[in-house]
């Protein structure tokens, strides 16, 4: 105990220097109220000056003393015993398979089955507020965008620079996304798990066969097919109509029977894309109800003091009510009355006196109140996780700036991703990953990030040529007139 003795809000115990000030200042006046006090020397003072008024003064000055002393204590919270305190969590996990494959790109839904399936996934993000989730894409092959993770704005992020021109081979792989799924919730060690798979069709059995092995070893798969009857001809970068070997025109349509075969296979549900949440909520119900399997303690638990603080305010009541018994609880209360009112923007709760700041703003952030984080945070990353989740990505650029170590280095690279600067971002993922070379978030954000700066660039390129190709073509006009 005397080792791990001390107190939790330890500047409470400034409040007793004016204690012993007030009582001595007390003593005095009590004293001085006394005339034959001024003659009568102090040793003799006892026994001479043992009238009613001087008990009652030495009453009032232990009652105030001891009741100051308890509160001074109870506000400073000691404490010297930890007690275990399990932070559960659960332990449940999605991965989201989008299909990355030429087809769609197709317009047959407005304005491309792509586009609308990026808008169906915010909608699965948007409802996941507890476990975690992964994203994985395929074409002719399958690759991680992000691992599991219960930060689901990273996915958001993501999400919106995913495109098939970032695809190495073309195909339409399913069995490949599903597996690389299957591969992410074994890695994180869970025996169930749930996969949605984004789609408008697959290559051949082996995506029914991938979700038939995935079933049996506990995770569903529940397909949303991407796409309509009404199929228009695909096209290229440059626009050119696709056309087959045989040179037909290449009209991607929404294969629904495989999809549903692959959806009975995975033990889930089938629903074609419509305009309304029925389909993401029909799936999303379907899944299996949280029980306690899925919620895990092991490395999770924590250990907390044994605050008490609490037990020595209950030592203040017998003392209070005798206070009022006696009628001195009211001298106290005119006094409480001339102190200046509070202001209003320095209240706080019943609950703020027995918390920190660190820990009033992790509440305010478990609770999603974001503004309240940002204000009462003093911790750089504290308060740069506020702004970001606000979306004000410059102050949490410069918060997480103020921090220093693996977190705030893996943050700042998000926040740099966020703001565009994606050469930077992959600068920040590089410091978090030299503290920490195994941090498979910070490996799969700067593959990402490396992605879209080479999307960029290809961009940049795709446009340079395109305005030398305007002039190329204007000089030849202008050529031919001067022949003419």
């Amino acid at each position: 105990m005397p080792e791990q003795f001390h107190f939790l809000q330890p500047l409470w115990l400034l409040s007793l220097i004016p204690l012993a000030l007030l009582v001595w200042r007390l003593r005095r006046a009590a004293a001085d109220d006394n005339p034959w006090a001024r003659i009568i020397d102090a040793r003799l003072r006892p026994l001479l000056l043992t009238g009613q008024d001087h008990r009652v003064n030495r009453s009032v000055l232990w009652l105030l003393g001891t009741g100051w002393l308890l509160a001074a204590l109870a506000l400073a919270n000691p404490v010297w015993e930890k007690q275990p305190q399990p932070l559960y969590q659960t332990s449940s996990a999605r991965v989201i398979v989008l299909d990355l494959s030429l087809s769609m790109l197709d317009r047959d839904l407005k304005p491309s089955r792509l586009e609308r399936a990026r808008f169906k996934i915010e909608d699965v993000l948007a409802r996941n507020d507890e476990g975690q989730t992964g994203l994985v894409v395929f074409a002719g092959d399958a690759f991680t965008v992000t691992p599991l993770t219960r930060d689901v704005d990273t996915i958001r992020a993501l999400l919106k620079s995913l495109d098939p021109g970032l695809m190495p081979v073309q195909g339409s792989r399913a069995d490949l996304g599903l597996e690389k799924a299957g591969e992410l919730l074994r890695q994180a060690g869970l025996s169930s798990g749930r996969i949605l798979l984004f789609a408008d069709g697959v290559s051949g059995d082996k995506a029914r066969q991938a979700a038939t092995q995935l079933r049996k070893q506990g995770y569903r798969v529940s397909v949303i097919g991407i796409g309509s009857n009404k199929a228009e001809p695909l096209t290229n970068a440059q626009g050119q109509l696709l056309r087959t070997r045989d040179n037909k025109l290449v009209v991607p349509a929404l294969e629904t029977v495989a999809l549903q075969a692959v959806a009975k296979a995975g033990g889930g549900r089938y629903r074609t894309f419509n305009n309304s949440d029925t389909d993401i909520k029909a799936l999303l119900d379907h899944d299996t109800p949280l029980s306690t399997e899925n919620l895990v303690n092991g490395e999770m638990q924590g250990q907390d003091w044994k605050e008490r603080g609490p037990w020595l305010a209950l030592l203040l009541l017998p003392l209070a009510a005798l206070a009022f018994r006696r009628g001195w609880l009211l001298s106290v209360v005119l006094l409480v009355g001339l102190l200046p009112p509070p202001q209003p923007a320095m209240a706080a709760g019943w609950g703020d006196l027995w918390q920190r700041p660190d820990q009033q703003a992790a509440k305010a952030l478990a609770e999603k109140n974001y503004k309240r984080a940002s204000q009462i945070a003093e911790d750089p990353l504290q308060k740069g996780s506020a702004e970001y989740r606000r979306n004000n990505y410059k102050q949490a650029l410069e918060s997480f700036s103020h921090a220093s170590g693996t977190a705030a280095d893996y943050n700042r690279g998000n926040t740099l991703a966020r703001l565009g600067r994606y050469k930077d971002a992959i600068s920040a993922y590089d410091a978090a990953l030299k503290s920490a070379p195994g941090m498979e978030d910070a490996l799969a954000n700067k593959a990402a990030v490396k992605a879209l700066l080479r999307q960029q660039k290809q961009q940049k390129k795709n446009q340079s040529q395109g305005k030398q190709a305007q002039k190329d073509k204007s000089g030849q006009r202008g050529k031919q007139a001067q022949k003419g």
